[in-house]
């Protein structure tokens, strides 16, 4: 196992060898940074809440309109539907029947 480990440790040198020089500083700077203390947490969450109420106010739920033009929305048929009712329509939804042997003679 600590083969294995050896061999990953050797590919990720041979790869930071190869890459240019500012991606490993980008990852420095950021593996030095510490986790969020608790007045950071809790001020993130204070913001979310205000911003989820803010915005909870502002929007109405549909009114008796709303549902109307809905409706009339999504009963609206094109005039050229009736262009689609092609002869012969009804061959396309059926499927044949296949008489059986003892019929054909």
């Amino acid at each position: 196992m600590s083969d294995l480990r050896e061999r990953f440790e050797e590919l990720r040198e041979l790869e930071r060898a190869a890459a240019p020089s500012f991606v490993w500083a980008r990852h420095s700077c950021l593996a030095g940074q510490t986790r969020m203390s608790g007045p950071h947490i809790t001020t993130v969450l204070l913001a979310f809440v205000a911003i989820v109420l803010l915005f909870k106010n502002e929007h109405e739920p549909f009114t008796a309109t709303d549902h109307l033009a809905a409706r009339q929305i999504a009963e609206w048929r094109a005039p050229t539907d009736f262009l689609l009712h092609t002869p012969g329509r009804e061959l396309l939804t059926t499927v044949p029947s296949i008489p059986s042997k003892g019929v054909l003679r």
